[in-house]
């Protein structure tokens, strides 16, 4: 059995919290027709934030970076733009296959 959609995409933004503070956001399993655009306000319920602390990014010279702040959303229908939740329009479907002998 293998578990597949040729149309999943991933989607990574860059947005600002109302403190100011500025966040990676990766959304898993939108089609193509998902996204958003400069003005956008955008809610995620339940976020999933992830946080990396001092590392270096190979590069000549190398890259410190302090801290690095992202939100990891599994599928668009956690998303409210512009106060209007996403629809099922937006979200890539797996399907199944089997085979047999």
């Amino acid at each position: 059995m293998s578990l597949k959609n040729s149309k999943t995409s991933s989607r990574a933004l860059v947005g600002v919290d109302v403190n100011g503070e500025v966040y990676g956001i990766t959304v898993y399993n939108c089609l193509s027709n998902f996204g958003f655009v400069i003005g956008d306000t955008v809610t995620i319920a339940k976020p999933d934030f992830r946080e990396l602390k001092s590392f270096q990014i190979p590069a000549q010279p190398p890259i410190h970076v302090e801290c690095l702040k992202w939100v990891r959303v599994a599928t668009p229908t956690q998303i409210k733009k512009n106060g209007v939740a996403l629809t099922d329009s937006v979200v890539a479907r797996a399907f199944t296959t089997t085979q047999t002998k």
